[in-house]
């Protein structure tokens, strides 16, 4: 990644080149990268596609000039494409968690600004109680899923499963009242 300008930091994160980032969000792994910020996500091509505006092909060809590969025109060998292993399949599952509680927090946050009441006697809007009621919760299993380990993911996720089961739908359901003229 720093052959293209960016720069990791001894966590393997990163701001993210593909939205304003005022802190690290984007982390690089062995089969890829993630931002937990715009969700982009994807492997090496992906990421040099995305970065210079350029097709999977182009992307491919470039970074063969630029490290030196050779002609990759002709590959020979079809490749084989390996089964997951299980702490990759964790990571996975935390990641997409993740994704759940971000999405998540930020509709928190938008409705603790935009229904946060004028006066002390005014009646709170539902979504102001909600974003109060459920912030620091969130808060806390996005702590618990940046410490957790690929090994102990099936003992957390089956923990907190349901809990991020129902925010997605909280997500799903908001999204769907915002199309429907809420707001």
């Amino acid at each position: 990644m720093e052959f293209y300008g960016i720069k990791l930091n001894k966590g393997g994160f990163a701001q993210c080149p593909f939205h304003a980032d005022d802190s690290p969000s984007f982390k690089v792994y062995d089969d890829g990268f993630y931002c937990f910020g715009c969700l982009e996500h994807g492997d090496v091509i992906d990421f040099v596609s995305k970065l210079f505006g350029l097709d999977a092909k182009e992307a491919a060809e470039k970074l063969a000039a630029d490290f030196g590969i050779g002609d990759i025109s002709f590959c020979p060998v079809k490749p084989v494409q390996l089964e997951k292993s299980e702490d990759e399949k964790n990571r996975e599952r935390l990641n997409e968690s993740w994704a759940v509680l971000c999405d998540y927090l930020h509709l928190l946050w938008d409705w603790k600004n935009q229904y946060l009441p004028d006066r002390k006697d005014e009646n709170w809007h539902p979504l102001f109680c909600e974003a109060l009621q459920n912030t620091d919760r969130v808060d806390y299993l996005l702590d618990c899923i940046w410490d957790c380990q690929a090994s102990e993911a099936p003992a957390l996720l089956e923990q907190i499963g349901g809990e991020i089961d129902r925010y997605r739908t909280r997500i799903e359901q908001e999204r769907g009242s915002e199309i429907h003229g809420r707001k």
